[in-house]
């Protein structure tokens, strides 16, 4: 039962490491740009392929991570592109350029479902030994580098007015700055992350799979519920520390539910019941927030 625990704790930790920059990335598009994007899923995936493509062309792990990172951050640019200059709404063009990179990252994969790594990637490179500790130290340390960059960019002076846009957007279009400029970089910044999770969790795996996106939006949203309802955040540090830690809390919920414990629970579900699990993970955290705020917001509806 110790080693059960033991594998549990280990793993959900591990998992919820290299999903935390997809929290992040969601965290600033949804709550300090109030702009609901839905390229989630599709640069997620497409910057893994894409990563595994290119270090399959040139075994060069560096230029295949970097390159999978600015290509999703550049999809970010073209749904704000879409929404700015076609006059295209927040959430259809998202969904416009989610669809656009789906199919694209088939053509990346062959034509098939999936691509395996043919020369050692990020994680093999760097633990050739296989450990799950030093697995461990290579996420933990990937997300600190991560999260550095969320806070220069937060606390720059680009940064700023990027939150003010998304508060009150009359307030810094009343300093100059242009609304359309902001919301290309905003979002190019968000996917960049949304991207570095992608490329990550590729990396790590040594496979992309065009169905590795299926279900990373609203897992993304539950760990950033969940985190805001358990821990909270005033300052952009702490909001760092929520993100991270609600998507830890959540594959730790998920990862509860796809052990069996030695009660049988694996003949009573059915994988696909995790699905459920996520939507009560979303939901729940919003409850209780609700009951004791008399509200809960996690963005403005005006869309």
């Amino acid at each position: 039962m110790i080693n059960t625990l033991s594998s549990w704790l280990e793993v959900g930790l591990l998992v919820g490491l290299l999903y935390a920059p997809v929290t992040l990335g969601l965290s600033w598009s949804f709550r300090l740009m109030n702009y609901p994007d839905l390229t989630c899923e599709g640069t997620f995936i497409f910057s893994g392929a894409l990563s595994i493509a290119i270090l399959n062309s040139t075994g060069n792990i560096f230029l295949s991570v970097l390159t999978g990172i600015i290509i999703g951050a550049i999809a970010g640019a073209v749904t704000a592109i879409i929404h700015v200059y076609f006059r295209v709404s927040r959430l259809l063009s998202g969904i416009v350029t989610w669809a656009v990179l789906y199919s694209v990252t088939i053509h990346l994969l062959g034509g098939v479902s999936n691509l395996a790594a043919k020369h050692p990637t990020l994680f093999v490179a760097l633990n050739p030994n296989n450990s799950s500790r030093t697995e461990l130290f290579i996420a933990v340390m990937t997300i600190l580098v991560l999260g550095a960059i969320y806070a220069t960019i937060s606390q720059s002076r680009w940064g700023r007015v990027m939150r003010a846009f998304g508060d009150q957007p009359w307030f810094a279009i009343s300093l100059g700055f242009s609304p359309n400029s902001l919301t290309i970089i905003g979002l190019t910044i968000s996917n960049m992350f949304i991207a570095a999770g992608g490329v990550l969790l590729c990396q790590f795996r040594g496979v992309s799979d065009v169905n590795m996106g299926v279900g990373v939006l609203i897992a993304g949203l539950a760990s950033l519920v969940l985190g805001e309802a358990i821990v909270g955040s005033r300052r952009v540090w702490q909001h760092m520390l929520t993100v991270v830690a609600g998507t830890i809390l959540y594959n730790l919920a998920i990862g509860a539910f796809y052990f069996d414990w030695g009660v049988g629970l694996g003949k009573m579900l059915l994988p696909s019941d995790v699905r459920m699990v996520g939507g009560f993970l979303l939901l729940i955290p919003a409850a209780i927030v609700a009951r004791r705020l008399g509200r809960y917001k996690l963005f403005s509806s005006d869309w």
